[in-house]
């Protein structure tokens, strides 16, 4: 329905700002994001793999509150690996 469009419109807005704002991380400014992008491709996927796993643990442990924090985490380490093989939001939807 139109609200569910309006959602997933926002929510790739939302992702899509994101990915640009990695443009300008800094050491000084973003230090966690600076690190991780200065890691290189290998950390950065790990730390996909990670988080999907933690997302997956809390989902059948049936713990809300932590899927969703982890679902956050997720989608940040995402957008990261995504930044770092320069493929844009657009092309993933």
């Amino acid at each position: 329905g139109t609200n569910t469009t309006c959602a997933n419109t926002i929510f790739a807005n939302d992702l899509e700002q994101l990915y640009n704002a990695l443009n300008d991380v800094t050491l000084t400014e973003h230090a966690r994001t600076a690190e991780l992008m200065n890691a290189g491709l290998r950390k950065i996927s790990q730390k996909v793999v990670e988080e999907a796993a933690e997302v997956a643990l809390e989902a059948v442990r049936k713990r809300t509150q932590k899927t969703v924090s982890e679902s956050a985490d997720l989608l940040y380490h995402l957008v990261v690996l995504w930044h770092a093989l320069n493929i844009e939001p657009s092309e993933v939807w």
